[in-house]
């Protein structure tokens, strides 16, 4: 007879003889004390692979962040004659009522001059890029809604040709500090900025100027911050917090005409004051 762990075999369960591959036993080490003798190779060699070098770590870091399509973005761009272009699709420019550009890979970085033959564009959306300022909008006589949100601008500067026209102004996500210039678009009905610089109230009271202005988003700003907490995010679905009514009643003294801030609808005056005095 053969001697077997599994002795007797007709009486040792099915699932236990699967549980163990049907192996007698594990050969846990691994002895090579006769391979030479019996190979006699006349040399050996060995290889590793380096994990240290700085070309592996920017490969790995690449690949958790997204690939290869977002290395391409960080290190290349394309010019908005080439964007535009590839938009177009054998369209004429002029033809085109609304243009978006937004998250382009390669990014676009500046602006020129075929921005200008955009001539009947409303609505130009540009958001996403690394473009780091604004030009070449003289032409663009009916233009409405302007999104640049989440690029590389400081300033305003170059928007002034559009103040008979422009009626909504989207720039979250960019490193503006002051508002030089928005006084000349009179026609601005919304205006969204959140997450940029602004420190000081002066820039705020600036877009009293601005008479047909109702809605504007700020939060992520430092005046936002420095009153409600860094990191916080409005939930307009939300009751209203004390540090939001604080915050609220900054904008309500120096812009009267807002009817809408950082997504919730302002509250009359009368009703805030009741609130108040319950």
């Amino acid at each position: 007879s053969i001697h077997t762990r599994f002795t007797p075999v007709s009486s040792t369960p099915i699932g236990k003889l699967i549980d163990e591959l049907f192996i007698e036993g594990w050969q846990n080490e691994s002895n090579y004390s006769n391979y030479f003798p019996i190979c006699a190779p006349l040399a050996c060699r060995y290889t590793y692979v380096k994990r240290n070098n700085a070309l592996y770590i920017l490969t790995i870091f690449l690949g958790l962040y997204g690939g290869l399509t977002v290395g391409l973005k960080l290190i290349t761009y394309q010019t908005f004659r080439e964007a535009l272009n590839k938009y177009l699709d054998d369209r004429k420019p002029e033809e085109l009522k609304e243009c978006y550009l937004y998250g382009r890979i390669p990014p676009i970085e500046k602006l020129d001059q075929s921005l200008s033959s955009l001539i009947n564009c409303e609505r130009l959306a540009l958001s996403s890029n690394t473009i780091d300022r604004i030009g070449y909008m003289n032409n663009l006589r009916n233009l409405k809604i302007l999104s640049l949100s989440r690029n590389n601008l400081k300033n305003l500067n170059g928007l002034e040709v559009l103040g008979e026209t422009l009626e909504q102004l989207w720039i979250s996500y960019n490193h503006i500090e002051k508002f030089k210039g928005i006084n000349t678009l009179k026609k601005l009905r919304v205006f969204y900025f959140a997450y940029n610089q602004i420190k000081d109230w002066m820039e705020i009271n600036k877009l009293n100027e601005l008479n047909l202005l109702e809605e504007i988003t700020a939060y992520g700003n430092p005046i936002h911050e420095r009153i409600v907490g860094e990191n916080f995010s409005p939930e307009p679905s939300q009751p209203i917090t004390l540090l939001e009514k604080e915050y609220y009643r900054e904008f309500n003294i120096r812009i009267p005409n807002l009817k809408k801030l950082d997504g919730r609808v302002f509250l009359d005056k009368d009703d805030d004051d009741d609130e108040d005095n319950d």
